[in-house]
């Protein structure tokens, strides 16, 4: 008998924010084609979780399960709506869990970590009125691994 009824899924990193835009409440009856009627109020929700390596999802006592082609048929896609529906903002967050950004309600800047984000976050030069630098780029030292621990991006 599981401890608990929480799932972890480990998933390597994407640059374009793919999971970001997968986080939040997904209700069962919104996303599945034939959802029967004692399913359509259930819900499953997807953070971010805590733990920032395998060994401590290990120390903590879940057992690793690798996922197999198999589980899945040819078509698992036709059991859900397509376009999938964009998951609702939740804060209701376990506590393995680190909560889900809130949506600004001007709706002005957009969600910290999301593709919009990042691209609207990135150095464009030095800001206006900076005095001018006296060495070329060329020139100017750069440090190396910034923002890197290891081989892993630290967040």
């Amino acid at each position: 008998m599981p401890r608990n009824d929480k799932i972890l899924v480990s998933v390597e990193r994407e640059e374009d924010g793919f999971y970001n835009n997968i986080l939040g409440e997904h209700r069962w009856g919104t996303f599945l084609k034939k959802c029967s009627k004692d399913n359509e109020s259930r819900l499953s929700t997807i953070f971010y979780s805590t733990y920032g390596h395998d060994r401590d999802v290990q120390r903590h006592g879940w057992r690793q399960k690798w996922i197999e082609s198999s589980w899945f048929d040819d078509d698992y896609s036709a059991s859900f709506v397509q376009p999938y529906p964009k998951p609702t903002y939740t804060s209701n967050v376990p506590e393995i869990c680190r909560p889900i950004p809130a949506p600004r309600r001007d709706g002005t800047n957009p969600i910290v970590g999301t593709t919009e984000w990042i691209v609207t976050t990135e150095p464009r030069g030095p800001p206006p009125g900076a005095p001018a630098s006296s060495r070329s780029d060329s020139k100017k030292k750069k440090k190396k691994n910034v923002g890197k621990l290891g081989s892993l991006t630290y967040v």
